[in-house]
């Protein structure tokens, strides 16, 4: 009965033993697991993925992919001039365009158009049509203000046209003309997480700009300086792509502000309005 009384023995040994032995497995398994994890990861960060943000709506520019930024905009805007030369001018539609690239840590480069184009209804108007144009080149880069406010600073060159026309059918003598213009210009957008998608923004841009003909109603002056400010405020909503990557759209109101530039005393003039946008962004 000996042989009976070991087999025994074994049988309650092994019993014993299966417990342990599948906590070993599992616990293999799962360090198995964590290593596949481990190497998955380093290759995202060999790919320069390491961080990766997840497409929830939140802040997601405390880390970012390189890449194109674009937008347009539609503008609603009409002028209105400190001596009231601009009287029944509609609220015309004016487009704004721009186009950029940015890296993984947020600096970029940005190039951007705009063009108003609007005529008064009125014949008798003292400025019957406006034309200004400002085109940009600014480098970019991107801050973070806690975990609520996200920023970015801008600043480049800029080229202005302006042109005022003061006749219906106008002849030499009936225009004021800024032909080219130069200078700096400085910007700061701020954005601030509401809840999901949706975020409110505000943009502040100024620029001196410097001219060195201007054609004044058949006079040449030369040497001129004005003053571009631009305001924007509003609300704007992301869906983001993969990772950083996110298309928006935005509904804003905007002001601008050309001061020193209006009729042949260096009146100031301002357009007003609103706008809509949809655009690419990281």
């Amino acid at each position: 009965m000996r042989w009976l009384t070991t087999t025994w023995c074994l049988m309650v040994a092994a019993l014993f033993a299966m417990p342990a032995a599948s906590a070993q497995e599992a616990q293999f398994a799962s360090l198995s697991e964590r290593l596949a994890q481990v190497e998955a990861e380093l290759a995202r960060y060999r790919a320069g993925e390491s961080c990766e943000v997840p497409c929830d709506g939140g802040s997601s520019w405390d880390c970012r992919t390189p890449g194109l930024v674009a937008g347009a905009d539609l503008i609603f805007m009409r002028p209105y001039q400190t001596e009231g030369q601009t009287p029944d001018y509609d609220f015309e539609a004016t487009p704004r365009l721009w186009l950029g690239w940015q890296r993984a840590d947020g600096l970029g480069i940005r190039a951007r158009w705009f063009e108003y184009d609007g005529t008064s209804n009125l014949p008798t108007a003292i400025i019957n049509d406006l034309n200004m144009v400002t085109i940009d080149l600014e480098l970019t880069d991107t801050f973070t203000l806690g975990s609520k406010w996200e920023g970015l600073f801008s600043g480049g060159f800029r080229y202005a046209h302006y042109e005022e026309v003061t006749a219906a059918n106008p002849g030499p003598t009936d225009f004021l003309e800024v032909d080219s213009a130069y200078g700096l210009v400085l910007g700061v957008e701020l954005y601030r997480h509401l809840r999901n998608n949706i975020y409110l923004f505000g943009l502040a841009r100024g620029s001196a700009m410097y001219g060195k003909d201007v054609f004044d109603h058949g006079a040449v002056d030369q040497d001129v300086t004005f003053f571009i400010t631009e305001l924007q405020g509003g609300a704007e909503y992301r869906r983001e792509i993969c990772g950083t990557t996110y298309l928006f759209a935005r509904a804003a109101v905007e002001s601008q502000y050309w001061a020193g530039v209006s009729d042949n005393d260096t009146e100031d003039i301002g357009l007003l309005g609103f706008y809509f946008s949809l655009g690419l962004a990281r």
